[in-house]
């Protein structure tokens, strides 16, 4: 079974593109990778989700009282199981360490992200193992290059990795967490 399932294709790609670039040029986000945008208090604190956040990651569910009528709200609204929405942004030439997202619960089998890429090129993929890493076995990886205008169930407790291979684009998603 594949680790991403499409969820919607219709997301208002340009729409939310200039909601995004307006959002970064407004708050300057210049070497932040990521941008919270639903807080604990949603007071606008754009950093309080970043990371590995302390404490329970489903307490970041208000979404920043700046994002309120926009399209970024209407997108939160659609999909009103997630918490902890996030931009994450990828410069050109990177790569995340291979890891899995595994919570403050590491009982749980599933850690689903909501993916809804919003900048992205050819050359950005997501890569899924379905080997044991550290002892070196053989295995294969899964790998998917995300669209925009559409939505992705991602598990994130599966060890995977992103990719950006662009030498030029910055790859940008928008990321909402929950955990089963």
């Amino acid at each position: 079974m594949s680790n991403i399932r499409l969820i919607h294709k219709d997301i208002k790609i340009e729409r939310l593109r200039a909601e995004v670039y307006e959002l970064l040029d407004k708050l300057q986000v210049n070497n932040n990778k990521q941008l919270s945008l639903s807080s604990s208090t949603g007071d606008d604190n754009w950093y309080d989700g970043v990371g590995n956040p302390k404490g329970k990651p489903y307490l970041f569910n208000k979404l920043n009282k700046s994002l309120k009528g926009t399209y970024i709200d209407e997108l939160v609204s659609r999909y009103e199981k997630y918490y902890r929405w996030r931009l994450l942004i990828m410069p050109p030439v990177e790569c995340y360490s291979i890891h899995r997202d595994v919570g403050d619960d590491r009982n749980l089998k599933y850690h689903y992200r909501l993916h809804i890429p919003v900048v992205t090129n050819v050359e950005s993929l997501v890569l899924f193992f379905n080997h044991d890493m550290v002892n070196n076995s053989k295995g294969f990886a899964e790998y998917h290059n995300l669209l925009p205008g559409n939505s992705y169930l991602f598990n994130a407790g599966n060890s995977h990795t992103a990719i950006n291979g662009n030498k030029k684009q910055t790859r940008i998603h928008l990321v909402g967490q929950v955990s089963k």
